[in-house]
């Protein structure tokens, strides 16, 4: 039996790590972008597209740049690697070549 790790395990913490990364930087920007800007006391709030600012700054634009970054990452950053022979279940019948 092998004690080395299986080939897709390098990729799989990579884009583990990138996704969470990613998680949070949007996260942080989001409650402390939102905390900062949406307790300050304004008679009249800019909006942006008919929303207060710090909603648009706080909660859209990190929405968007994430949908953005994930889809840009699902597309170039991940790779599909071969995973090797499928083991024996238990039991069972061999799989199929």
């Amino acid at each position: 039996m092998s004690t080395g790790t299986p080939s897709g395990t390098g990729a799989a913490r990579r884009e583990a790590l990138f996704t969470a990364g990613l998680w949070v930087l949007a996260c942080g920007w989001t409650v402390g972008f939102s905390a900062f800007f949406g307790y300050r006391p304004e008679p009249a709030p800019r909006l942006i597209l008919g929303m207060p600012a710090w909603v648009f700054g706080g909660i859209v634009a990190p929405w968007l740049v994430c949908t953005v970054v994930t889809c840009w990452f699902a597309l170039r950053g991940i790779r599909d690697e071969d995973l090797g022979r499928e083991r024996p279940v238990p039991g069972g019948s061999e799989p199929e070549p």
